[in-house]
């Protein structure tokens, strides 16, 4: 079964949040709607309250949410969204977590561009 799974990932641990999954959204769930819902969360996390009101249109936006990229070509099971931490949400498969609350799950290998 697939899941949207939404990390904080960040070139230096020491900026990681406490939780690093930060989301888990149905598989089904389409990928312009994951977008929106992806970059709202990092506004709420990052942004003060002064920043969200004109940051909610996306285009004053400083770090609007946006799909992956491969070879050109625009890649929507992908989206990151921020900059240092930054959000990452992508499809997943066998999300699971055992007793203890260990998360587990499959990455999906990126799609391979395609050479002309």
């Amino acid at each position: 079964m697939s899941t949207w799974l939404v990390t904080w990932e960040t070139s230096n641990p020491e900026l990681l949040p406490p939780k690093r999954v930060a989301l888990v959204l149905n598989g089904r769930m389409g990928a312009e709607k994951v977008r929106k819902i992806v970059q709202a969360l990092y506004a709420s996390y990052s942004y003060s309250e002064a920043e969200m009101i004109p940051y909610r249109v996306e285009t004053k936006n400083p770090y609007p949410a946006k799909f992956g990229d491969v070879g050109g070509v625009t890649y929507d099971g992908e989206i990151t969204c921020g900059h240092n931490p930054f959000l990452a949400a992508r499809l997943v498969d066998n999300l699971k977590s055992d007793a203890s609350g260990n998360i587990t799950w499959h990455e999906r290998p990126r799609p391979t561009p395609r050479l002309p």
